[in-house]
């Protein structure tokens, strides 16, 4: 009869180990064992880390997508309902100060990341930054702030400014002031209410945000 020939060893994280066998092929069995085993911690670490990254990017794209930062059905509207146009500054001789606008392209556009809410275009009168506290004196305003002219500004110092100065709503562009102001004014806040109040009653405006009185 002819030997059969020896059968190759076939080891695997499950098969134990036999006690009796010599010591070199019990160490090189162990070997083999804990390189595979640590082959294949590797690689399904790597399988891990790449759903990781991937989840990561899902979620980026939807929070971008559910959360945009600049509303598009009213973000870029003019309270009119019409797109913006500009509150345009090209015309003023200002250094400092050629643009207008939080994008500074002389569009009072309205973005959340804008918390000053500069959403109302005006011509600026000469004591606006004064009168509003935002300017120290004449002197500072002159040096430091926008001179005269088409502005995008605050809405809250369109409000504070229109209580000193009733006249001021004279000095609102409706086609370049966002529509935001018809949801952001608080009508139970006097001053507020009169803001809002005036800027749709100088744009002709039906929109059922516009209060019929303050």
């Amino acid at each position: 009869l002819i030997p059969s020939p020896p059968q190759p060893l076939s080891l695997s994280a499950s098969q134990p180990l036999n006690p009796s066998a010599p010591r070199s092929i019990l160490l090189r069995a162990r070997t083999m064992v804990q390189d595979r085993i640590s082959r294949q911690t590797v690689l399904l670490g790597m399988a891990g880390s790449a759903m990781m990254f991937a989840l990561i990017i899902l979620s980026s794209t939807a929070t971008e997508a559910n959360y945009p930062t600049e509303l598009e059905d009213v973000g870029n509207n003019a309270v009119t309902g019409k797109a913006l146009v500009k509150c345009d500054r090209s015309k003023i001789n200002d250094e400092n100060f050629a643009t207008t606008g939080w994008k500074k392209k002389d569009l009072c556009t309205a973005e959340a990341a804008d918390t000053g809410s500069h959403f109302v275009c005006v011509n600026l009168p000469t004591d606006f930054w004064v009168k509003t506290g935002q300017a120290k004196d004449e002197a500072d305003a002159e040096k430091n702030w926008p001179k005269s002219g088409p502005w995008c500004i605050c809405m809250w110092a369109y409000a504070n400014y229109l209580r000193q100065e009733p006249d001021f709503v004279d000095e609102v562009k409706c086609d370049a002031t966002n529509s935001w102001v018809l949801q952001k004014y608080n009508k139970g806040i006097t001053s507020q209410c009169n803001a809002l109040m005036s800027i749709c009653k100088k744009c002709g405006l039906s929109d059922k945000a516009c209060p019929e009185s303050c």
